[in-house]
């Protein structure tokens, strides 16, 4: 079945399929440097940058002449509709390639660039929205040794501690590692140049240990057979050696993501740099998605591919074990460096890797085949239960 440029697919436990939002109504713009969290009910995506948004008409609200994107979309997971969140209070203005995690309730934003990247680099506050309520931003005033301004570092969140690492100036790359107790709102330095310096890399925390993935500098990348981990209860750097699969290791890339579910950890995307036949250097986007078993440190390659390569993309699991991915820059025939002239695209994707309840996979059903969204009184003439 096809709904404008959508093209839908038979859903099942791994099935990877552009997900339909209704036509009608206010569509985000494509966009790279975003950042998303999925819920069961809602995908909601913060920021972003398109070179090449026409504002002339005025009907974009957030962008300005820099094409960047100082808004919050979210879409209905239920009825596959977006909507632009109305936000009041201070946002962060730097909103390209920022950290964000959900807390309590509330994001939680560090970090980003504005346009040009890394000029005017110094806001190195803590943002906080209220998702669950009044749907304001406020500045968080924290104490302690503060992280420098920085874009794209990786950070992450475990009970009530934010961890950050690494990021860029635009010009220096640093290594270091930040806790913040949430509960104090006291940054403290864990450690600052045990490992390599690089933006773009992705953490997650498990077992009482923060894994680093992948990431790098204009000159160097970092792979994935054996990975830097930060021990926090010695409050060490040690190197973890993985394990290939049949299919061998991951490629090394930045600006890829990593969402953790369970005992696993999933990788989407990203780039790297090769040589075109004349030796100057080309930007190589993939479309694989790659598991690690973080018991056994053993990858795999999922059977089943990205629809399109993409980097600088956002991706989150919600709960029910659902992979969401959204935007990002493609591998496009007129792409080349600097990276801000790639083609960026609106497509959002997602793929259940657990196995979705049944209740689920009946809704998705009906949705698909009812259009425009049904009310409550034609869904009980349907036979569906109210609950």
């Amino acid at each position: 079945m096809e709904v404008g440029a959508h093209v839908l697919k038979r859903i099942d436990a791994h099935c990877l399929y552009p997900y339909n939002v209704p036509l009608e109504g206010d569509l985000p713009v494509a966009r790279s440097g975003h950042r998303c969290i999925a819920t069961n009910q809602a995908l909601y995506v913060w920021g972003g940058y398109n070179p090449k948004l026409d504002t002339d008409d005025g009907d974009l609200l957030a962008a300005d002449s820099s094409r960047l994107l100082k808004e919050l979309w979210m879409l209905n997971i239920v009825h596959r509709r977006w909507d632009l969140a109305r936000c009041r209070g201070t946002a962060p203005t730097h909103v390209a390639s920022q950290g964000m995690v959900a807390y309590k309730g509330k994001f939680l934003v560090f970090g980003g660039t504005g346009f040009p990247f890394g000029e005017n680099l110094d806001d190195n506050d803590l943002y906080e929205f209220d998702i669950s309520g009044s749907l304001r931003w406020r500045i968080v005033r924290c104490n302690g040794t503060i992280p420098h301004p920085c874009y794209g570092p990786a950070m992450t969140i475990c009970g009530d501690f934010l961890y950050l690492f690494g990021g860029t100036t635009g010009f220096h790359y640093n290594s270091r590692l930040y806790s913040l107790n949430l509960k104090d709102l006291k940054w403290n330095k864990l450690s600052s140049g045990e490992v390599g310096a690089r933006y773009k890399s992705e953490i997650i925390w498990y077992d009482y240990k923060l894994i680093l993935f992948g990431g790098g500098t204009t000159d160097e990348l970092y792979g994935f057979d054996e990975l830097d981990v930060f021990n926090l209860r010695t409050s060490s750097w040690i190197k973890c050696k993985t394990t290939s699969g049949i299919e061998g290791f991951p490629h090394s890339r930045k600006c890829h993501t990593v969402s953790i579910y369970l005992n696993r950890a999933y990788m989407t995307g990203g780039s790297y740099l090769t040589l075109n036949d004349d030796g100057g250097p080309r930007t190589t986007v993939v479309n694989d998605i790659w598991i690690l078993d973080l018991n056994t440190w053993i990858w795999s390659k999922f059977y089943i591919s990205l629809i399109e390569p993409v980097f600088f993309h956002s991706a989150d699991i919600n709960q029910s074990g659902c992979l969401f991915i959204y935007g990002g820059v493609t591998n496009d025939p007129e792409y080349n460096p600097p990276m801000n002239q790639g083609k960026r695209t609106p497509h959002v994707y997602k793929v259940y890797i657990n196995v979705p309840t049944l209740k689920t996979l009946c809704w998705e059903v009906i949705v698909d085949l009812k259009r425009p969204i049904i009310n409550k009184d034609q869904l009980l003439d349907l036979g569906v239960p109210q609950d």
